[in-house]
């Protein structure tokens, strides 16, 4: 059997530990529930709204919508995918224990950095 050598585990854990710590403080507005204003955010609200509208009156999701340039497909703005499970495993592991899902993302992209490099 095969023993396990702690010594040359720790500096990789020091390092993950580090990443998080530098992620959490980096994120600390985040903690404190500020949020920024994101333009692409509040504009696909409005770009969404018939679509919504219409699935909300008829229980169907449009695939067209008419409310930006004149029509386009609306699958690219507001389509809900009952079956993708891959989004709702994502969305369940960005929002762990209720903290923003900036601190996780930032910190998933450093310890992945750390392993890859």
């Amino acid at each position: 059997m095969k023993t396990i050598n702690f010594k040359a585990i720790y500096p990789h854990l020091i390092a993950v530990a580090v990443f998080l710590i530098v992620a959490v403080i980096y994120c600390k507005p985040a903690l404190e529930g500020k949020v920024l204003q994101q333009s692409d955010v509040t504009q696909w609200k409005g770009m969404a709204q018939d679509a919504l509208e219409y699935r909300q009156k008829n229980g169907i999701t449009p695939l067209w919508t008419n409310s930006m340039f004149s029509g386009m497909p609306a699958f690219q703005i507001s389509t809900e995918y009952p079956n993708n499970w891959l989004g709702a495993a994502q969305d369940v592991i960005i929002t762990i224990g209720g903290t923003p899902s900036s601190i996780y993302i930032i910190a998933a992209l450093m310890i992945g950095f750390y392993f890859f490099f």
